[in-house]
């Protein structure tokens, strides 16, 4: 799939999956060699850490990790979850060892305190990659309340972890129609974090919970979020994955992306 770009005016695009989609790696090998994809982004799901190496170690492609979060049961926010936190925690730290990522992604927590958050992340052992925190909408689709959900929330986590930030888009946009904030304003204080990975899907106008649509089956305004986004930067795309006729689609949101981003 030859995108007619320049080097120099590609982003570098990513394919989330998970950690145990091991029939994917030699679709995941087509798309990096055809340069559809620069990277594989991985979530790390508790028990695969072992599988996840043997098989996605052969591809030779830069990695990103994306470690557990509450639906695995991966909570930073309560104290309750520490001894079932370091144990998840010990995956990550072995895909970490094996992949040598370009970073770590981490979300913060549902239910608990942001100071909860922040003691965890200073005491889990160091990977051996960047940490970067990502934003999260005011709740989950099931009412959890999240923690990290605003520019201060995270600008605060990066100067107490030294960490990096995952700028979710979607995330944002969920915010803002939570709290009735101007979307621009609240994007562009974001965007003055300095992001080091992006997160990007469609979405609904007004939705207080994160949808992760296909492209055009939203009504963001997705070229306007596109441009926001430097030039060579990582941007994960969210879209759903959950057959091969969808992965299929997903070099027809690659090519997308790039023509909202000439326009």
């Amino acid at each position: 799939m030859d995108l007619g770009l320049s080097q120099s005016d590609k982003l570098h695009l990513g394919l989330k999956i998970w950690s145990s989609n091991r029939p994917l790696v030699s679709e995941v090998r087509r798309l990096h060699d055809s340069g559809v994809i620069h990277y594989v982004e991985l979530y790390v799901v508790p028990g695969t850490a072992k599988d996840c190496c043997e098989a996605f170690s052969v591809l030779e492609l830069p990695v990103v990790l994306h470690a557990p979060h509450f639906g695995a049961g991966f909570n930073l926010s309560l104290e309750a979850k520490q001894g079932s936190n370091r144990i998840m925690w010990d995956d990550v730290l072995r895909c970490a060892d094996c992949f040598q990522p370009e970073g770590l992604i981490v979300h913060l927590g549902t239910h608990g305190r942001l100071s909860e958050s922040i003691r965890q992340l200073q005491t889990l052992d160091r990977v051996s990659c960047p940490v970067w925190v990502e934003n999260k909408p005011c709740v989950t689709k099931d009412e959890s309340p999240c923690v990290g959900v605003t520019p201060s929330d995270i600008a605060y986590v990066r100067q107490r972890c030294h960490a990096g930030f995952c700028f979710d888009f979607g995330h944002a946009m969920c915010y803002a129609a939570a709290t009735g904030l101007d979307h621009h304003r609240v994007m562009d204080e974001f965007m003055a974090l300095k992001p080091n990975i992006f997160h990007l899907c469609d979405g609904k106008m007004g939705d207080i919970h994160d949808q992760h649509l296909h492209f055009g089956e939203g009504n963001y305004d997705l070229a306007a979020l596109v441009n926001r986004i430097p030039d060579g930067a990582m941007v994960s795309l969210e879209t759903p994955k959950r057959s091969m006729e969808e992965l299929t689609y997903f070099e027809v949101e690659c090519r997308m992306l790039h023509e909202l981003r000439r326009s």
